[in-house]
């Protein structure tokens, strides 16, 4: 069997709390089908690994104990908001990350490193630590929603790591924490 899974950093729930306002107030003024991500799915993807057979998970956990251990407690602030692929033709609306940006990149690439020792490929696009907050189905412009887009200015420590498994429905995504790797204090 597998399991589709992905390793993150869960922002603090205050951070989740105080970024829900200003991200709801952004949804009703922006597209219809602009939806918010629930609060409780909130996380930011360091490495997204798909489909993974139950005989690799053991190695998965391992190499996340490693990197986690390996890796020191830091900073990191939310700044201003973004939208992927462009805001002209958004599919993602998220909130960048400014300080502590460098030190999630880093541990995104030792993960990186981790997992394609376990074989799984790369990702290809350039490291940008982000916490999503809404989807849109289809692409459209965001571009005077994000200028609208108040962030405040939240700051938490970078603690541990999360392996998620994702289960999908129709309903959306649900995501299960199999297991939380703290990092060196």
């Amino acid at each position: 069997m597998t399991q589709r899974l992905f390793i993150a950093i869960v922002p603090p729930d205050e951070v989740i709390g105080a970024l829900a306002a200003p991200v709801q107030a952004a949804c009703s003024e922006g597209p219809a089908q602009l939806k918010r991500v629930p609060d409780a799915n909130r996380h930011m993807t360091l490495q997204f690994l798909g489909a993974v057979g139950d005989h690799t998970v053991p190695a998965v956990e391992d190499a996340c104990r490693r990197v986690a251990a390996a890796t020191e407690t830091f900073q990191a602030s939310c700044a201003s908001a973004g939208a992927f692929p462009s805001a002209g033709r958004a599919r993602i609306l998220w909130i960048g990350i400014g300080r502590g940006a460098q030190q999630l990149a880093e541990l995104a690439n030792r993960l990186a490193a981790e997992m394609a020792a376990l074989g799984f490929e790369p990702e290809t696009r350039e490291f940008q630590p982000h916490l999503t907050v809404a989807r849109l189905r289809r692409p459209a412009s965001v571009a005077g929603l994000l200028s609208r887009l108040q962030v405040p200015e939240l700051s938490f420590v970078v603690s541990e790591l999360t392996l998620f498994r994702s289960h999908l429905s129709h309903e959306g995504a649900r995501y299960e924490a199999l297991g939380r790797y703290p990092l060196r204090a």
